[in-house]
């Protein structure tokens, strides 16, 4: 599952603060995409997009923990890093039925529900990372204020 690595908690080669920051760049990104969404509401013809973290994570984890080999073809090739880069989130436009009849794909309090999710979801990580902080903090000053 994890294990300790010079004090600091991995799990599957990402720390907990890793995994908390690309939570935090996947919820900052689906914001935007919903705010998208709501501005768009009245267009004709927009799709609503979303953005699907759970995909992104699980690549990333797939990815970071079995490296691929990288081919040398010549004696002056540099051997690149495990994993090949950052994942970002990607808006995927959602395909179905239109909502009105006006062929504008976009239900606005549908939307509403899911940007206020994904602020709660936010604030909740960002708690997390104030609590790890705080401990860090703590173990620096050695329990004094």
């Amino acid at each position: 599952m994890g294990c300790v690595v010079s004090g600091v908690i991995r799990l599957r080669g990402f720390s907990v603060t890793e995994l908390i920051e690309r939570a935090l760049d996947y919820s900052a990104t689906r914001h935007r995409v919903l705010a998208d969404n709501i501005a768009n509401v009245n267009t004709p013809g927009f799709r609503r997009r979303d953005v699907d973290f759970s995909v992104v994570l699980r690549d990333a984890v797939r990815r970071d923990s079995r490296p691929l080999p990288l081919m040398l073809t010549h004696e002056r090739h540099i051997a690149g890093p495990r994993g090949g880069g950052t994942t970002s989130p990607v808006p995927l436009r959602e395909e179905g039925a239109f909502v009105r009849a006006d062929r504008a794909g976009v239900d606005v309090d549908y939307e509403m529900v899911q940007l206020a999710a994904n602020s709660l979801y936010y604030q909740a990580l960002l708690r997390e990372l104030s609590w790890r902080l705080g401990i860090l903090r703590s173990a620096i000053t050695e329990g004094r204020r």
